[in-house]
C-alpha cells in the first residue's frame, strides 16, 4: 500500500513499533488482533468493559453517508477536562479550528489504514496552548468502507 503524505503530520502505522507511547501502543496492539485477516476490525469486535482505562483519552467518530460527514459519539472525560469542551454528539463541521483533525480523518477513510501524530496543537479549544499525540484507528463494519474512527489522545 502506497501512502500519500501531503501532510507532513500524518504518518502511517505499519507495526506497534511506529506507536512509541505505551497505552496507545496498546490500544493499536488490541486492534490489530481484533482485526485478524481483515482490513480493518469492526466496532462491535471492542468490549468497552475491557477498555475501561483507555476509555477516558478516546474520541469515536460515526462517518455518515457518502460524504463521510464526521459526528462524536464518545467523547472521553479526559479529553473534556484537557480542552474545557464536551464535543459530544457534534459533527465535526460544526466545530471551530476542527479543520486539521477533519483532514487527519479524511486520511484514515481514504487510506484505510491507522496513523499516529506527534505534537498536535488543540486548535478546536480556547486551550489552544495544549499539545497531544493522537492515534487513529479505523473501523468498518463490512471491511469495506471506514464507519467509524478511534482516536487515542495523549496529552503533555
Amino acid at each position: 500500500m502506497e501512502f500519500d503524505h501531503k501532510a507532513n503530520d500524518i504518518q502511517p502505522v505499519l507495526s506497534s513499533d511506529d506507536v512509541p507511547l505505551e497505552a496507545a501502543r496498546a490500544l493499536y496492539i488490541l486492534w490489530d488482533d481484533k482485526r485478524g485477516q481483515r482490513l480493518m476490525p469492526a466496532r462491535r469486535d471492542f468490549d468497552p468493559a475491557n477498555m475501561r482505562a483507555l476509555l477516558e483519552d478516546m474520541v469515536l467518530f460515526d462517518v455518515d453517508g457518502a460524504e463521510s460527514r464526521l459526528r462524536v459519539r464518545l467523547y472521553g472525560t479526559r479529553i473534556v477536562q484537557m480542552s474545557g469542551l464536551d464535543l459530544t454528539g457534534k459533527y465535526l463541521d460544526q466545530i471551530p479550528g476542527s479543520e486539521n483533525v477533519g483532514r487527519r480523518c479524511q486520511w484514515v477513510i481514504a487510506h484505510k489504514a491507522p496513523t499516529f501524530i506527534r505534537k498536535v496543537q488543540l486548535e478546536w479549544s480556547q486551550r489552544s496552548y495544549r499539545r497531544y499525540d493522537v492515534l487513529a484507528l479505523p473501523l468498518s463494519a463490512n471491511d469495506k468502507d471506514v464507519n467509524m474512527i478511534l482516536f487515542h489522545l495523549t496529552f503533555e
